[in-house]
């Protein structure tokens, strides 16, 4: 995990790290404020918008809590800034979404839909199709009749 924990993590413009307490590590962003219990064992410090962990001793045990650190200190910074997001991808024949008010409803193979309610402050996109994995291709038969499209199997 020390190829982890040696990463430098980037303080966005904005974003503050305060150390007021021995254990604990807040960090301040424009979405608010995090905080988190670090082991004595690791050493913060904060060089030119740069936070660097550094452990005391290279006990395994060290070695793990160093990674694991510094993976949470820069989900933090990530979460003071950007904030949480979750993407959903509907890949497949048989699946449905849509979008109303504040309900989401999904179609998953089921006979029955499946409603989940969002939070008000949660940004929705309307679903959109995923691009097929078919190729589409043009029958022309003669000027005369009009173009059938039809789906061949790309190999």
């Amino acid at each position: 995990m020390s190829r982890i924990g040696n990463q430098p993590i980037k303080l966005p413009q904005g974003t503050t790290l305060a150390k007021p307490e021995e254990d604990r590590v807040y960090i301040q962003g424009p979405k608010g404020t995090l905080n988190q219990y670090v082991d004595p064992a690791i050493a913060i410090s904060v060089d030119q918008n740069h936070i660097t962990l550094t452990r005391k001793t290279d006990q395994k045990s060290h070695k793990a809590l160093h990674g694991l650190y510094r993976a949470l200190i820069a989900n933090m910074v990530i979460g003071v800034n950007e904030g949480f997001k979750k993407t959903l991808e509907l890949i497949g024949v048989g699946y449905k979404a849509s979008v109303q008010n504040n309900v989401l409803e999904l179609h998953l193979l089921c006979p029955s839909a499946r409603d989940y309610r969002t939070s008000r402050n949660s940004k929705r996109k309307k679903p959109t199709r995923a691009p097929s994995r078919h190729r589409q291709t043009t029958n022309r038969t003669s000027s005369s009749q009009a173009q059938i499209p039809t789906q061949s199997r790309a190999l």
